[in-house]
């Protein structure tokens, strides 16, 4: 008798782990889901207020005073060591951007599994900054 009153209650015992750890993976799911949520909102919000300052720049009478896109497009290419036919979804682009304190070539493209994004000095075709991401 003694030992089916102790089986009973290492059975109460483990079902009520059981229970406290599913109502803590259920309230662990809610709080991540609720972060992901927000911390999208505040990208979104982000993205907004930089994107308002970030502007195309249109004007080709302004571009003459850049290095051509061809130009910046090789500048990168020698980076990587890399050619043209190497590379795909190509995207050049003379941008107005606040963080580097006015205008640069952006130049997005895709290389080897990887999504590469470069910036460059409009004026002399130096690289002010580049990044690398899984595609």
């Amino acid at each position: 008798m003694e030992k089916s009153t102790k089986n009973k209650s290492l059975i109460i015992v483990i079902s009520l782990l059981i229970v406290i750890i599913f109502v803590l993976a259920i309230f662990m799911a809610v709080i991540i889901t609720k972060y992901d949520n927000l911390e999208d909102k505040y990208e979104d919000k982000y993205e907004e207020r930089y994107n308002e300052n970030d502007t195309t720049i249109n004007n080709s009478k302004t571009e003459e005073d850049y290095i051509s896109k061809d130009k910046a497009l090789e500048v990168v290419l020698n980076d990587l060591k890399i050619t043209k036919n190497d590379i795909y979804d190509l995207d050049i682009e003379y941008e107005n951007k606040n963080r580097y304190d006015g205008v640069v070539i952006e130049i997005n493209f895709d290389y080897d599994g990887f999504e590469y994004e470069y910036y460059l000095d409009v004026k002399n075709g130096n690289i002010l900054d580049s990044f690398k991401s899984r595609d």
